[in-house]
């Protein structure tokens, strides 16, 4: 009866150790949707004001963007704030010369085996979620 309340017990934690890295890449896709929202609707604003789209130094000076924060240098905390932009996040707003079209364009690879990617523009949004996958490891083929 031990060792099968100690094979439960091991399948359990194995089983939540399993699902921790897709919890984390689905609470960091939230985010980068958040993001993605915001700057949609600062957006929005922006063309209500000036008539055009903006690209992101643009939305950044209208102050469209202030409930974001840019960061400088990588965090060193585990554990980010959903307003605090990495400077490792690739986050590209760009306005076409006319300004009638805008693209956004936000992706993190917060592991070499994971990419989180979401964009939009004026008329549809997306993204896209990698799927964790362990490194190829080869094994030996020759019979022992």
């Amino acid at each position: 009866m031990k060792r099968l309340s100690a094979v439960l017990v091991l399948a359990l934690v194995c089983s939540a150790f399993a699902q921790f890295p897709e919890q984390v890449a689905m609470k960091r896709h939230r985010v980068l949707r958040g993001w993605l929202v915001t700057v949609r609707a600062a957006e929005s604003n922006y063309k209500t004001k000036y008539g055009v789209y903006g690209d992101l130094a643009a939305l950044r000076r209208a102050h469209l963007l202030d409930s974001l924060v840019f960061e400088s240098d990588k965090p060193t905390e585990s554990v980010r704030d959903t307003n605090l932009v990495p400077e490792s996040t690739n986050f590209e707003v760009t306005a076409s010369g006319d300004g009638k079209h805008y693209q956004v364009s936000i992706s993190e690879e917060p592991t070499a085996m994971l990419t989180i990617y979401v964009w939009g523009n004026e008329i549809s949004e997306g993204s896209s979620l990698g799927d964790v996958h362990l490194p190829f490891v080869p094994w030996d083929a020759t019979p022992t």
